[in-house]
């Protein structure tokens, strides 16, 4: 074992700040094992960036300089920071592999050191064994998340994301009472087995998170991994071991301690991870609240009271519901195969004529090229999110004008007023 110095003895620590002039307090955004600079909000090429402080950490000394590479991304400000962080502040054993994305304060388990996947042509088949490979053990300085915030001046905490190798949950219990009262959302990467010794996996993870008020909104991005190395051709699916996992403070929570601004920013994350229904949700409760704002500041609730506005402008175009097309007399003919009617003939005439009332607008936006929610998001950089809505459009429209189809209901002319 090699003993080092704290690495925040070596380097100065820095704030790098945009030129644009701050008046308003940013969302501060914190990522946990920001080696080369990277992190994980999807928030790339969007003029939102400028109300957000970017803070990043990495035990790793050696790729302090690559993170400060951030600065030219627009962000309203940015801080990188040569901090281990753990549970609890103290000296730690850290293990540093062959591979230095796996460093870690857990030794690896050798029980899958032959797993692997195929992802990047540059690194061949991934084999964990040989990347998470032992190389030496130093001892550092550890600093819970809460004292790591106090050295760094950061009382904020808005956004926090994680990819520590293992400790993740280490660093959540050790500021459990912090993170419960402060942050608006959490992602994280996540395993569904030890793939370091004695580390605690999503199950954990998860029934923590949601004793402090979070919910899941998303698991994807699911690293599937074969148990042997394979040639070629004979790669399946695989077994998921590790996924990315997104959590939210739940809407009621946050309403409940009149948490005004968490609701935004809890609208504000939803619409970036494209969940644009719990993005909604939020804003809802935000405006039941307080009311409609009507010269918002920052630049994220001038986009998300926009956003608002269309919402209310469109919200009753829309598919009728299940219990309103069907009743349960229906579907138990149906499924006692008794076959003697038919939706045409069941739906009520008040349904009937709301949906042709709106079947011309709901043709005019399955032809649209974008809607008027997809020209605002595209404005304010928010491409990948105003691509997946138009396919859900898309889609959805065309089952819109299916059912009116199996209803044989009659066409009227488009509203000219009244477009998406």
């Amino acid at each position: 074992m090699q003993q080092r110095c704290a690495v925040e003895k070596k380097y100065k620590t820095g704030t790098i700040q945009s030129q644009l002039p701050r008046q308003i307090v940013m969302i501060t955004y914190h990522h946990i094992g920001g080696r080369n600079g990277t992190y994980p909000l999807p928030l790339a090429d969007s003029i939102l960036l400028r109300d957000f402080h970017l803070a990043l950490y990495d035990a790793d000394e050696n790729c302090f300089e690559q993170m400060k590479k951030v600065e030219q991304e627009g962000w309203g400000k940015v801080s990188v920071y040569p901090y281990c962080i753990g549970k609890k502040t103290g000296r730690a054993l850290f293990n540093l592999n062959f591979h230095p994305t796996t460093n870690s304060l857990y030794p690896f388990n050798e029980e899958y050191a032959t797993y692997g996947f195929v992802r990047d042509f540059r690194y061949g088949e991934y084999i964990f064994g040989e990347a998470c490979k032992h190389i030496e053990s130093i001892e550092l300085n550890l600093l819970s998340l809460e004292e790591a915030l106090k050295r760094s001046q950061n009382v904020g905490l808005d956004f926090l994301s994680l990819d520590v190798q293992g400790a993740e949950y280490d660093i959540l219990e050790g500021a459990k009472d912090f993170l419960a009262k402060n942050c608006i959302g959490i992602q994280l990467e996540v395993e569904f087995v030890k793939l370091y010794q004695d580390q605690k996996t999503f199950f954990d993870i998860h029934s923590l998170l949601e004793s402090m008020g979070f919910e899941l909104i998303d698991l994807g991005s699911f690293g599937r991994c074969a148990p042997i190395s394979l040639p070629l051709g004979f790669r399946g699916s695989e077994q998921p071991l590790y996924a990315e996992a997104l959590y939210l403070k739940k809407v009621d929570v946050l309403a409940k301690d009149k948490n005004l601004d968490g609701l935004y920013k809890g609208a504000l994350f939803s619409l970036l991870y494209k969940k644009v229904g719990l993005c909604v949700k939020f804003l809802t409760k935000a405006i039941e609240m307080n009311g409609r704002e009507h010269d918002p500041v920052p630049l994220y609730k001038k986009c998300l009271i926009e956003i608002w506005d269309l919402y209310e402008r469109f919200k009753n175009y829309r598919l009728p519901s299940i219990s309103q097309l069907f009743s349960n007399k229906m579907f138990r003919e149906y499924y006692q195969q008794k076959n003697t009617t038919n939706l045409k003939d069941e739906i009520k005439e008040t349904l009937r004529n709301q949906i042709t009332d709106i079947l011309p607008t709901i043709t005019e936006l399955h032809k649209s090229a974008d809607s008027q929610l997809e020209e605002l998001l595209k404005k304010y950089g928010l491409c990948d999110v105003a691509a997946t809505i138009k396919t859900n459009r898309f889609f959805e429209a065309k089952c819109f004008l299916d059912l009116a189809n199996e209803l044989e209901l009659v066409k009227k002319e488009v509203n000219e007023n009244l477009t998406f």
